[in-house]
């Protein structure tokens, strides 16, 4: 009688991310970094690293935002201080054995745009704002863990860019700056015109509120005022 041989199948830990969840941290994507690209790996310096994965942490809508400390002056951080004690918090609680290590938003090396189009998250809109059909343009990046974990790896998000099914695309009509006008932005349009007194971009981005994808995501108007005031002192900070 032939014996048949069985295949073991690898045994993970259980992830538990309900700490980050009901903090507004609803977007979760688990890499092998053996399996990264080599930018990545090259960028981050794991060519011969002790952890075997990489984590990336996101919000998706409103939650994240009703959650941080309604203080006032308002840190100018409040979003990567909280992300980060939340995260924190997370790994002592749930994995309290595993060692880890929070890169971004420490470190500005890493290109998030790459892990979220692998995560299926990204897809380019004509005002360069990440967009998928989940969540629209209302979700963000706030951690990459290090980690030597052995949690499940992530399927990625399939569904195509919601613009490529988009007719009329409002948000490139909708610019007053009328800088995504070839079809993709003219950054050096967008921030002139954002720079200028009488500007109405100063503190929002209409091409991004005439976005129909998932609407029902958008973020409050304090929640804008607050990412647009912020890059808008970068712009003027480094005066691009």
């Amino acid at each position: 009688m032939q014996r048949v041989s069985r295949v073991k199948m690898p045994v993970y830990q259980e992830l538990k991310p309900e700490i980050l969840s009901d903090n507004g941290l609803n977007l979760l994507h688990v890499f092998n970094i053996s399996a990264l690209p080599h930018s990545i790996i090259d960028s981050l310096g794991l060519q011969q690293s002790k952890y075997q994965q990489l984590i990336l942490v996101g919000h998706g809508g409103r939650k994240l935002w009703n959650f941080l400390p309604q203080t006032r002056p308002h840190p100018e951080n409040r979003i990567d201080d909280f992300s980060q004690a939340t995260i924190t918090n997370w790994l002592n609680t749930a994995h309290p054995t595993l060692n880890y290590e929070l890169v971004y938003p420490l470190s500005q090396t890493i290109n998030l745009i790459t892990l979220g189009q692998l995560a299926g998250w990204h897809h380019e809109s004509p005002f360069k704002v990440g967009i998928n059909s989940q969540w629209g343009t209302w979700f963000a990046y706030r951690a990459v863990i290090l980690a030597n974990s052995q949690f499940k790896v992530s399927p990625p998000f399939e569904p195509p860019s919601p613009c490529t099914s988009c007719q009329h695309k409002p948000c490139i009509s909708h610019c007053p700056a009328g800088a995504c006008e070839s079809g993709s932005l003219n950054i050096n349009t967008c921030i002139n015109y954002r720079k200028q007194a009488e500007s109405n971009c100063m503190n929002t981005c209409h091409a991004r509120l005439s976005c129909p994808v998932q609407q029902k995501h958008r973020y409050t108007d304090a929640q804008l005022d607050y990412h647009y005031t912020e890059s808008l002192k970068i712009i003027n900070q480094f005066k691009l």
